[in-house]
């Protein structure tokens, strides 16, 4: 066995008390598997903006336990020395119901518990809406940050480690680079035993049920109709499916304090499941609503989804500064809506991480942000959940105008390409950086793209890749991009012609071996796709894996 790998089998060896997860790694140096030893410990998982997040397994490369205490290790001594106050503060840890999420919410206390008080969220709270408990009613204790063990829409083998920040959000740059250090500087595990959690008085307290009913009681605050819940809702049902997680009871709580009508539910998908039975892939999308839309009255659903985002004449904010947010791979509906009704609205890059950021800045601004938007998981809608429900029931009650933008909507064209030689993909987008003359040194960047797509002459690019940061409808010399740059390659394409406008991204996927495409058009889509395989990308030369292919 290789000297490097030896080396870190003993490393974790001497590290690791868990004996499940010890026995794998000893088990494949008994059999002299070199290449899954390498694979599980030469490379560390990364700590970034989404925590941490991959396979539950041993090694350095997964998540297990070592990984959980040296993780909340660095995030202790991060807190402590860049948050003022943090030990009388505190913190909240949160889990949802994966294999092991309980039992690392444990471990990550454990870690804490050095002085600082960590009030503990269970299960039950819903951990997507832990963020907002905090930021509605836990201000008053003053706690700074969240903990919590969860992965998204990721498979059943997988869990996760998401950290967000005292304005309830997850943390964006330099928050993850400043706790990956701190990681790498805390790696001697020191929180392995559980029972000191009992031994410590006052330091580790259960706040769900508390911080639960104090988050009902602020948002039946909000609601604008809710003596109409009942006759809102009394000709129509509402079905909720919660895909095997944890909103059911939390969801039926809040739709009680706004006395809607009681929900449906996906019986199906209705109960926590860490299995997922009835979906690979915990997500809404690729055949996961199916279950829903078959139990689901398709009229009602239909009148929901095609008014759902135009009431803003009828809110009694419409003389407020009002604010919305979409992540800049999102449909550009609610930038057209903006643009006719007046209200401000804002990209970011995706994912509902700068989502919330970009909220809470436009907030610190003095705007009321009513909604926001991610192409690929969803709405974010944080403590106006319910009252969202409202704008739905006035809608079917007549309550809400029916109009529309008086003009066409856009058609979206979203799909991705399969390719797990990362050079190739680097070739790909630096031969789109240099497509009109490879040998150019010409310094005008905007003439080295494309220069049309399906016909349409490119208007404007962005490119938010770090070293090609560029943007060409900001202001020269510079052309910085207002957005943030990153390693992963995100390029951007305006294009116009014979009355047809487009937006199309194209950008590498942060945790699969793939990148996106998405395209909005109101016509020509058919083009401008065929000419993005077969020529942008050369999806044949390359042999790039399409789906449905």
């Amino acid at each position: 066995m290789e000297s490097q790998i030896q080396a870190k089998v003993n490393e974790w060896l001497a590290f690791d008390k868990n004996p499940a997860t010890r026995a794998e790694i000893e088990s494949l140096r008994d059999a002299g598997n070199t290449e899954e030893l390498k694979r599980r410990l030469m490379k560390r998982i990364e700590f970034g903006t989404a925590g941490l997040r991959g396979l539950m397994a041993a090694g350095f490369s997964c998540m297990n336990d070592l990984i959980v205490i040296q993780a909340s290790q660095g995030l202790c001594a991060y807190v402590l020395q860049n948050v003022p106050n943090a030990t009388e503060r505190g913190v909240v840890v949160g889990h949802d119901h994966r294999y092991n999420s309980e039992k690392w919410a444990q471990l990550t206390a454990a870690a804490f518990v050095q002085g600082i008080q960590v009030s503990k969220l269970n299960a039950a709270a819903g951990v997507m809406i832990t963020g907002a408990l905090i930021w509605s009613c836990a201000c008053r204790i003053g706690r700074v940050l969240i903990g919590i063990y969860a992965a998204s829409h990721n498979p059943k083998d997988d869990n996760g480690y998401k950290v967000y920040w005292e304005n309830a959000v997850q943390i964006i740059s330099p928050h993850d680079a400043g706790i990956a250090a701190a990681i790498e500087a805390n790696l001697q595990p020191i929180a392995w035993d559980l029972h000191s959690l009992a031994n410590v008085d006052n330091l580790v307290i259960d706040r769900t049920e508390e911080m639960t009913v104090a988050y009902l009681d602020y948002i039946a605050s909000l609601s604008h109709w809710r003596l109409q819940g009942n006759k809102c809702f009394s000709s129509s049902q509402v079905y909720q499916y919660s895909m095997h997680g944890v909103s059911r009871a939390i969801i039926d709580r809040a739709n009680k304090v706004f006395d809607f009508k009681p929900l449906e539910h996906v019986k199906e998908q209705q109960d926590p499941n860490p299995d997922f039975p009835t979906v690979a892939f915990p997500n809404p999308k690729k055949g996961a609503l199916d279950l829903a839309i078959k139990t689901a009255n398709a009229s009602v659903r239909r009148t929901c989804l095609h008014k759902i985002l135009i009431p803003i004449d009828s809110l009694p904010l419409r003389k407020k500064k009002l604010a919305m947010v979409a992540s800049t791979v999102s449909s550009k509906l609610i930038g057209a809506m903006a643009a006719k009704e007046g209200f401000k609205f804002v990209e970011s890059l995706t994912g509902f991480k700068y989502i919330g950021n970009a909220a809470r800045a436009l907030e610190a601004e003095g705007y009321n942000v009513l909604f926001g938007y991610e192409e690929a998981i969803g709405s974010c809608l944080v403590k106006k959940f319910m009252c969202f429900a409202e704008l739905v029931s006035s809608l079917i009650v007549g309550k809400t105008s029916d109009r529309l933008l008086g003009g066409d909507l856009c058609t979206t064209s979203n799909s991705y390409f399969i390719c797990s030689q990362s050079e190739i993909v680097d070739q790909i987008f630096a031969r789109l950086r240099s497509y009109n003359d490879p040998a150019s040194l010409s310094k005008d960047k905007m003439s080295q793209y494309p220069k049309s797509i399906g016909g349409l002459t490119v208007m404007d690019i962005r490119d938010l890749t770090t070293g090609h940061g560029f943007d060409s409808s900001a202001p020269a010399p510079e052309y910085a991009p207002s957005l943030p740059v990153s390693g992963g390659h995100m390029i951007t394409f305006k294009a116009k012609g014979y009355g047809v406008a487009i937006v199309l991204t194209v950008r590498t996927s942060g945790t699969e071996p793939k990148w996106f495409t998405r395209e909005q058009v109101t016509k020509a889509l058919a083009r401008v796709v065929d000419e993005l395989r077969d020529e942008w990308m050369q999806a044949k030369l390359h042999n790039l894996g399409i789906p449905g292919a």
